[in-house]
């Protein structure tokens, strides 16, 4: 996004029928901020955030689940460079299943003279399909910015549908900020309770609320400038994650040891062998030298018969003339599903020849370091098998077609994995590849 401003992934099309808005009148500027001629904690900033605020409301409207968002910015200018980029800004917009109003933008002079948008600055643009969705952009201009002045932007959104589930809220911009504030209000689900997750900042004291909001906020946070080979961004910037669970509260070791549970006793029931199960899998090993060789054809073997689509997604299933599969049975027969399907089938095939067989739960490093203390199931993203192998357990991921056959992908090695087990769930550290 141009100009610095935090990049919100709006995933919205201007509309009507939002909401009223939280941030429907501009606060008064006031003589200190009119006054600042420079960021007091980055001197060198060609312009700061001098607030960044969000409301996050999920409810309940004519029987159907809405969320609404309303964010209201204001920066102040300090350069010549930096008032030149504050002229126009582009909104990247994703899907279509979003409204956004109440968009508005203003400029204040030094003198305290104000210049408002012209609301036909405004243009929408479809620049780009990604896998059939459309990638939208906002674009619009701001007048009359200079050295000194504040700019301020706001804006309604309204997703339909929908609950804050596994929302990312950042709280750190491309500008420093003197504060970003969430206004959180969740939904009252019989049993549910709406949970967050802070990564990298530390929050200020709790403010008592006149509203049924709750107050999440950090104050003087540096910009996020990204460096050369740098950690994924949610490893080292500030955010925090909103998500409901029907799940107590717990300690992680009881948390991840019932997952564990719960994870193989799925993996067990999808991949029950039957007679037709250990025939293919005694065909593919006949003459091997050793185990590991036997776990060498049965990863090509499935690599090689098992037709897989990138996406579970009905559609895509569909688009492949691919059938959902119940258990690991019904892919063998279809010789197709899903590339998890593809793990899992391997999975039955070896533990169908005699080996002992585990279902992983894996993290990946390319999104963010995983601690158990990460108490959610989607920290553990990816899933790979897991084999007994001279005393110690091996770790195998057959659907990644590119790798050699007991390679994992970068992003899965090294990690912490959860073993899914019925007595002795635990975490082991998955393989490394040799340098070579």
């Amino acid at each position: 996004m141009a100009g610095g401003f935090p990049a919100i992934a709006i995933g919205l099309v201007l509309g009507l029928g939002a909401a009223p808005a939280r941030a429907a009148q501009w606060d008064l500027v006031t003589p200190a901020e009119r006054e600042s001629k420079a960021c007091p904690f980055d001197t060198s900033a060609g312009a700061e955030m001098l607030f960044w605020r969000v409301w996050v409301e999920d409810r309940i409207r004519s029987n159907d689940l809405e969320t609404v968002r309303d964010h209201y910015v204001r920066v102040k200018v300090y350069t010549d460079a930096a008032a030149q980029e504050w002229t126009k800004h582009t909104v990247t917009l994703s899907g279509s299943d979003v409204r956004v109003s109440n968009l508005a933008a203003r400029t204040i002079q030094p003198d305290g003279a104000v210049v408002a948008m012209d609301p036909h600055s405004v243009a929408k643009e479809v620049v780009a399909k990604v896998r059939g969705a459309k990638i939208k952009t906002i674009t619009f201009a701001i007048p009359a910015v200079r050295a000194g002045s504040i700019v301020e932007y706001r804006l309604t959104e309204v997703r339909d549908d929908a609950l804050t589930e596994y929302e990312e809220f950042p709280f750190q911009a491309e500008l420093p900020a003197r504060s970003i504030q969430v206004f959180l209000h969740a939904l009252a689900l019989e049993g549910w309770r709406q949970r967050q997750m802070v990564f990298h900042a530390q929050l200020l004291p709790e403010k008592k609320q006149d509203t049924d909001y709750v107050l999440f906020e950090v104050a003087n946070m540096p910009a996020f400038r990204r460096e050369p080979n740098m950690p994924p961004d949610r490893q080292v910037q500030a955010w925090m994650l909103v998500w409901y669970s029907d799940e107590p509260m717990s300690t992680p070791a009881k948390y991840w040891r019932a997952k564990g549970v719960q994870g193989a006793q799925s993996f067990d029931t999808f991949v029950r062998a039957d007679d037709a199960m250990r025939k293919t899998a005694k065909g593919i090993v006949e003459g091997a030298a050793n185990p590991e060789e036997q776990l060498q054809r049965l990863v090509e073997w499935c690599r090689r018969e098992i037709r897989a689509s990138p996406s579970s997604a009905p559609e895509s299933l569909k688009a492949r003339h691919i059938d959902v599969n119940k258990d690991a049975r019904a892919v063998l027969r279809q010789r197709a599903g899903t590339r998890e399907d593809l793990d899992l089938l391997f999975g039955a095939l070896a533990r169908a020849q005699g080996f002992d067989v585990r279902y992983l739960r894996v993290p990946m490093r390319s999104n963010i370091y995983f601690d158990q203390e990460m108490m959610d199931l989607r920290f553990l993203p990816s899933y790979d098998i897991a084999v007994r192998l001279d005393g110690r357990w091996r770790c195998y991921d057959a659907q990644a077609l590119g790798l050699p056959w007991n390679m994992l992908p970068w992003d899965e090695e090294s990690q912490m994995a959860l073993l899914c087990d019925r007595d002795s769930t635990m975490f082991l550290e998955t393989s490394v590849s040799d340098p070579a």
